[in-house]
């Protein structure tokens, strides 16, 4: 078997092999993973420096699932553009760190997310921007460069990319900053998107809500360090939601935000169409002011106990 050395050697100075070289190279170390009529490409956390070298020579065809993390993005964010801009992804999940404040805090993020986000084709239906908690690396150094001052032809091309996106799941990260926001601010507005998620361990969760405008909305699913309140106006312009899940989370909020943010709220919510609701006893009171009479399947889990489930969209 050849070395890596060897691959990498063979995919520089040999075109005809280059594409086996690469794609065996990519494999071995883990970066590049086939199913029947797909492929996915993730570059997280320790990817060594051949693979982003070499990413200007792939061409990845069918369904591609690209995952990346943020710090990635701005080390290699011309390279990572010209690679989305001339690939069919048609998923892309984009990560922070927890344990890596300064990739979020950055001036450079905001418009290298949007410029990548601008660069992604028609063909991509699915775009999920995560908060990862892992703390068992050493977080990594972001190299300085100037911020973008013009994004106006990259927020274009977002706006138009909405347009035929389906699911959006999002963390309340990404709204932590004023450039942040503005970026964030463009994944809430989809004619078409029938699934959205959000998981947010601040207050945030509010403004955010009430910038979304999902009009196919159907399945909503929201994970929060304090049960948020919904605008009086969300569930009026996305009464179609068919699954709805609730999930507490207990990261950075103590027992006394928990009850104060979940005491129950005397308006009646009608979700006429509801058929599907997962939820958190945190949710409980809010729960008990649906009104739902269409709904067949319904499940409670105890906060700190509960398994993530996965909410079948139809």
């Amino acid at each position: 078997m050849l070395p890596d050395d060897a691959l990498v050697a063979m995919a520089g100075v040999c075109h005809r092999v280059q594409p086996l070289s690469i794609s065996v190279y990519f494999r071995r170390v883990g970066v590049l993973t086939s199913e029947p009529g797909s492929q996915e490409l993730q570059l997280c956390r320790d990817v060594p420096a051949p693979v982003f070298r070499l990413l200007s020579f792939v061409y990845l065809e069918n369904n591609v699932h690209f995952t990346c993390d943020v710090f990635h993005l701005l080390e290699h964010e011309v390279m990572l553009q010209k690679f989305s801009a001339r690939t069919p992804i048609t998923s892309v999940c984009l990560q922070f760190y927890s344990n890596e404040p300064a990739v979020v805090l950055a001036p450079k993020t905001a418009g290298a997310l949007c410029s990548f986000l601008g660069s992604l084709s028609a063909r991509c239906i699915s775009i999920t921007v995560d908060t990862m908690r892992y703390y068992d690396f050493t977080p990594r150094q972001v190299s300085r460069s100037q911020r973008r001052l013009d994004n106006t032809a990259h927020i274009a091309h977002v706006k138009t990319l909405m347009s035929g996106v389906r699911r959006i799941a999002l963390t309340d990260e990404l709204f932590r900053t004023q450039a942040l926001a503005k970026v964030g601010s463009l994944l809430l507005n989809g004619p078409h998107v029938t699934s959205f998620g959000l998981t947010c361990t601040s207050t945030r969760g509010n403004t955010i809500l009430s910038q979304v405008n999902f009009p196919e909305l159907r399945c909503l699913r929201i994970s929060s360090a304090i049960a948020p309140r919904f605008p009086t106006e969300f569930f009026h312009r996305h009464s179609s939601v068919y699954v709805l899940g609730l999930f507490g989370l207990h990261e950075g909020c103590s027992q006394r935000n928990l009850s104060r943010s979940s005491r129950s709220s005397s308006r009646n919510v009608e979700l006429p169409r509801l058929a599907v609701l997962t939820f958190t006893d945190r949710f409980l009171p809010w729960v008990s002011n649906l009104v739902c009479p269409n709904v067949t399947n319904v499940a409670i889990y105890p906060s700190r106990h509960w398994e993530t489930e996965k909410l079948v969209e139809s």
